[in-house]
Parts: structure tokens; C-alpha cells; sequence
């Protein structure tokens, strides 16, 4: 009996433990999911005043602003049509569209503008502005159109901002010749890497003290190195742009690249997904220590108080009541062949007596 209840329950933990296994890993995939959820859209933050903030690659904010005007200036729309090079009509409605969510935008992300950097937001809207007005420039059916819709968007945009923000913006404050889309390009990339090493150099405790610091620092000094060769080769193109930093010079941005030295000196060369779910390795860590603990005594002890305590017991204690009811029958049955047997043996006997009884008794005569 005591076998048969070791092995009833032997199933049973067998089977719960399949059961919490499937649990754990459901758990974690959901995990997973709920912690690597993010909004696709750009929020901009207030403000970054936590000092215990994990610094990302993604914080730097080249990465951090990159689509910020987007939507508000429908960039998917005017890239369409010059793409497709659709006809004006298009782009009067392009026009009207860039009007409703430029103000939009701004009432949604015009507090966050204020307080991190505002004049290089700014900025980055015109080095967009610009490389589109370039490009509807070199449509031949926009040739009669260009400059209006040029003036109309710039005027527009002008009277909004000063509304909005008077103290930070400057109209166009971009220095580029004749609209070249390559010198506006560089000339955002080198504003770019400016604005990431003053982030870096307020930052640095923290950078060094980063997940990710070998990330920021492997990104920063190659966009260091591959700008720096077009400054040097045309250095009276971007100089200005420097200044709106203070810096004196290219060769600056080595000094601060140097502070970084990455305390952990380990790269977390995860995807984007994995990076942002600490919580997740946690719960990995948790959920294997769950398993772990199954060990033969573990899954003793665990079936015993499932026993006692969850509804598995009456289950059990039914399956046992059968194979006991099995088992006495067997028994029966065994024993009854064994009765049978044991009659017949005695019957035999008793005739073998009977003669042997006879023989005797002529001997005796």
C-alpha cells in the first residue's frame, strides 16, 4: 500500500511540476513583454534629475531628439511628395497639415523644449526645414512655387515660435551657403556631437558608472573621428557651430572623451529591448531559483504540502482508494486460485491416503 501511494504521488508531483515549469516560463515571457512595452512616439522628458538613472546610448541626445519634429512638421508627408514629386497642389495641402500640428506640437512638448537645450531644438527644426526647401528647389513643376511655399512655411514658423518660446528662438540661425543639403547635414551632425559631448561632460559620473558606458563610449569617439576629418577639411563652413557651445576648438572634444572610463568595464551589447529590462534578468534570476529547488528532497516536501493543503490531497487520496480496491482484488483472485489449488492437491491426497490405507490392510491380513 505504501508503494502505491509513493508512486500515485510520484505522478502527481510529476505533473505539478510540469505545471509550475510552464507557469515560470509564461511568467517571464510576460515579463519580458511588459517590461520592454514603450511608446514608439517622442516624449520629451522635463527634465533628467535622477542621479541614479542608468545612463543608455539611447539618452544621448542625438538619439533622444532625432524624430522630435517629425510629426509636427507631417516630415512623412513632404517626404512623399518630393519623393513621388507630386503636384503643388499636394504640397499646398502639405502646407495647411503643417500648420494644425506644428501647434500641436508645440502646446504637447514646448515645456520639455524650455529646459533642455532649447536654441539647439530650434535648430534641428531648421536643419530639416532647409534640407526640404532644397529639395523642392530641384523639382522643375515646383519652379514657380518654391519660394512661396518657402516663405509661407518659414513665415508661419517664425510668428509661432516667438510666441511660444521669444527668449530662445533665432530665426534660421543656421549659417549655411545657397542650401547645400551636404553642408546642412554635416553642419547637424557636427551641432549633433557638440550638444552629446556637453551632455557627456555633465554627466560623466554617471556615464562611467553605466550599464552601457563602453556603448556611449565607443559611439561617441567614432562620430568624434569621422566629423572631425570634415571640420579639419572645412573648418570655415562649421566653425560657428562650436560656438554656441564655447568650445574653442575641435580638439576639445578629446579632453572630454577621456574622462570616460567605464567603472564596470563591461558592455551590455544587448538589443535595445534587453537593455531596458533590468527587472527582467531579475525575474530570470528568480524563476531559475524556482526550479533549482526541485531537487529530489524539495520534490518530497513540496508533494506532501500539496497534500495538506490544495485539493490535490482529495485527488490523491481517491486515486490511492482505487488502486487499493485494484490491488485487494488482485489479491483475491490470487488467493482464491491458491484455495482451489489446495483443495485439489488435498482431494489427491486424500485418495492416495485411502489406498495406501487398503494396501496396508491386506498386508495386515
Amino acid at each position: 500500500m505504501v508503494q502505491i501511494h509513493m508512486m500515485v504521488l510520484e505522478e502527481c508531483i510529476k505533473e505539478e511540476i510540469i505545471k509550475q515549469k510552464e507557469l515560470c516560463i509564461d511568467n517571464f515571457i510576460e515579463d519580458i513583454h511588459n517590461n520592454n512595452n514603450y511608446d514608439e512616439k517622442i516624449n520629451i522628458p522635463l527634465c533628467d534629475t535622477d542621479n541614479s538613472k542608468d545612463i543608455r546610448e539611447s539618452d544621448l541626445p542625438s538619439k533622444r531628439y532625432k524624430d522630435v519634429w517629425n510629426e509636427g512638421i507631417c516630415y512623412d508627408e513632404v517626404n512623399g511628395i518630393i519623393n513621388e514629386e507630386k503636384e503643388p497642389s499636394e504640397a499646398d495641402k502639405w502646407m495647411k497639415n503643417y500648420q494644425t500640428k506644428f501647434t500641436i506640437t508645440l502646446d504637447e512638448h514646448i515645456d520639455g523644449f524650455k529646459k533642455n537645450n532649447p536654441k539647439k531644438r530650434y535648430r534641428d527644426l531648421y536643419y530639416i526645414l532647409n534640407v526640404i526647401f532644397y529639395r523642392i528647389k530641384l523639382i522643375d513643376k515646383y519652379s514657380s512655387f518654391h519660394d512661396f511655399i518657402e516663405e509661407t512655411i518659414r513665415g508661419y514658423t517664425k510668428n509661432i515660435l516667438r510666441v511660444y518660446d521669444k527668449d530662445n528662438f533665432h530665426e534660421n540661425p543656421i549659417n549655411v551657403s545657397n542650401y547645400n543639403q551636404v553642408e546642412i547635414e554635416n553642419s547637424k551632425k557636427i551641432d549633433n556631437l557638440c550638444e552629446d559631448i556637453d551632455y557627456i561632460d555633465k554627466n560623466i559620473e554617471q556615464i562611467n558608472s553605466s550599464s552601457q558606458c563602453q556603448n556611449i563610449q565607443s559611439f561617441i569617439q567614432q562620430e568624434n573621428q569621422e566629423l572631425k576629418a570634415i571640420y579639419e577639411d572645412s573648418s570655415d563652413k562649421y566653425s560657428y557651430i562650436l560656438q554656441f557651445y564655447n568650445y574653442p576648438s575641435f580638439n576639445h572634444f578629446e579632453n572630454i572623451i577621456q574622462k570616460i572610463y567605464c567603472k564596470s568595464h563591461v558592455s551590455d551589447a544587448r538589443s535595445p529591448e534587453v537593455h531596458d529590462s533590468d527587472v527582467t534578468y531579475q525575474n530570470l534570476r528568480k524563476h531559475i531559483t524556482a526550479l533549482s529547488i526541485l531537487s529530489p528532497l524539495g520534490i518530497l516536501l513540496i508533494g506532501f504540502f500539496l497534500i495538506k493543503t490544495t485539493p490535490i490531497g482529495n485527488w490523491i487520496n481517491t486515486r490511492i482508494r482505487k488502486k487499493i480496491i485494484f490491488w485487494n482484488k488482485l489479491n483475491d483472485d490470487e488467493n482464491h486460485k491458491i484455495v482451489e489449488n489446495n483443495c485439489e492437491y488435498s482431494q489427491i491426497n486424500s485418495n492416495n491416503d485411502k489406498y495406501d490405507m487398503l494396501y496396508h490392510s491386506i498386508d495386515n491380513y
